[in-house]
């Protein structure tokens, strides 16, 4: 038996690919991961002694167990950093001096 040019077990066999690919693109999009969420981290390096701000020093960040900074930046003048697009997860903030 034919339809417009195919016959039904084509017909058929084509309205199947299609389900099948819709299924698929549809658990491609659900599956699709949203950009990580970016974190930002302010604060204010002061000296441990004198409570004065310290200015240009170095706020490295680090992984949890990993010896190498993956970010960082040096104080203001008045000791104040501000470190934007932090993925989520856990980190670790270090100074170089501590006695700061």
């Amino acid at each position: 038996m034919t339809f417009g040019g195919m016959n039904y077990r084509s017909k058929h066999y084509l309205h199947s690919i299609l389900i099948l690919l819709s299924f698929l693109l549809l658990a491609y999009i659900s599956n699709a991961q949203p950009n990580p969420v970016k974190g930002k981290l302010t604060g204010m390096v002061t000296d441990a002694t004198t409570k004065l701000p310290v200015d240009f020093a170095t706020v490295s960040i680090f992984k949890s167990r990993v010896t190498s900074p993956f970010n960082g930046i040096s104080t203001d003048e008045k000791g104040n950093f501000v470190i934007d697009k932090l993925a989520e997860g856990e980190s670790i903030v270090r100074l170089p001096n501590e006695n700061h």
